[in-house]
């Protein structure tokens, strides 16, 4: 079996390459878009929370956090206190804000590889800058749905959570405190370059898929695809069946392109293998693989239940059904200079820090 998969990512391999160089304008334009995308949404709306999240878990502020929230972390999802600001990041941080979180909290013995397996499992949602301004505002024109979409997914991770809590003993056992000697000055700096350095990881996992889906939409194989499969579902809207297939890759394209938002629904809960991707590498940065297969299966899961919340909110507010809809790839990117520019700036910036860091690479992981 592992020789059939080395030999079917080695064709792969050549076969990327030799599109790379035939169809390189094609490329080129996905690379742009994905670079626009960074720099217009997805920096703007996660770069801040990301440096305040892991500021908070390394600065020590998080035991206020713990007490504050202890009530809802104990007896809602059963989890240790040391918890409560990881999952408050999952609410109002975005993808990678809680999962960094998280990652951290596993580091530093404040959190167990369990409880984490735990959490990723409804820990990983949009964040409200997201949901409500990028796409139910941005895309869908409307700020009802950017609410609704957000209020959805909250509302499916409280569910998961809450069920997920009976999987195990309610001993409320808390990890042993951990004693938090950085200044705050420290921790600001070291925050703010593990933020720089997640997100140039973040980015460069966007602007991948972002080229991969735009070679599909423009080589007609996204057109195809979905052609098959609306003939197989014949009333599905054709412009739901590309949304579903670009979000699976990549979600800001999918629900860009999506005509439903009950789609985008599904797409912003799932979160696309790009996000699945950049979760994984963050746990890899501290010695723990995440079993992806249980993980991905997580995000369907987590994904139908927003969808069905969602659905149950069309029926009772309809006009956010009706909304103004920038289906069809209407989603407004700006492709100028200064984004793409700005872009290139903190891309590289970010390289810098990555340079500057020196980490051990013979980690030995553990499996969650």
């Amino acid at each position: 079996m592992k020789r059939a998969i080395k030999i079917v990512c080695f064709a792969g391999s050549i076969v990327a390459g030799i599109l790379f160089i035939a169809e390189s304008e094609i490329f080129v334009q996905g690379v742009k878009k994905g670079l626009a995308v960074c720099a217009d949404s997805v920096i703007p709306s996660l770069f801040l929370f990301m440096i305040l999240s892991q500021f908070i878990c390394s600065s020590g502020l998080s035991q206020i956090f713990a007490k504050l929230l202890k009530p809802v972390i104990k007896y809602v999802f059963n989890l240790p206190a040391q918890a409560g600001a990881a999952v408050l990041m999952s609410f109002i941080g975005g993808y990678p804000s809680a999962s960094k979180s998280i990652a951290g909290a596993v580091k530093s013995g404040k959190l167990s590889a369990r409880a984490a397996k735990r959490m990723l499992c409804y820990c990983v949602n949009a964040g409200p800058s997201f949901i409500i301004g990028a796409v139910g505002i941005g895309m869908y024109g409307s700020l009802k749905t950017g609410v609704m979409l957000y209020v959805s997914q909250i509302i499916s991770a409280l569910l998961i959570g809450f069920a997920l809590s009976f999987t195990e003993k309610r001993n409320f056992a808390q990890m042993p405190p951990i004693p938090e000697n950085t200044p705050y000055s420290t921790a600001f700096v070291r925050s703010t370059a593990t933020a720089v350095e997640a997100m140039l990881k973040m980015c460069g996992f966007i602007v991948f898929f972002g080229a991969v889906n735009e070679y599909a939409l423009q080589s007609g194989v996204l057109d195809f695809a979905a052609g098959l499969i609306g003939k197989i579902i014949p009333t599905a809207d054709i412009r739901d069946i590309k949304g579903l297939l670009c979000g699976i890759l990549e979600v800001t394209a999918g629900c860009s392109i999506s005509a439903s938002s009950l789609t985008a629904a599904f797409l912003l809960s799932f979160s696309g293998i790009s996000v699945i991707f950049q979760i994984s590498e963050q746990f890899s940065d501290i010695g723990v693989r995440v079993s992806m297969k249980p993980f991905f299966i997580s995000r369907i899961f987590h994904g139908l239940l927003t969808s069905f919340v969602f659905f149950i909110f069309t029926k009772i507010f309809p006009e956010i059904v009706s909304a103004g809809n920038f289906g069809a790839g209407n989603y407004p990117v700006k492709l100028n200079s200064e984004s793409i520019y700005v872009s290139i700036a903190l891309l590289i910036t970010a390289s810098v820090f990555l340079l500057s860091l020196s980490e051990n690479k013979n980690k030995k992981y553990n499996v969650i």
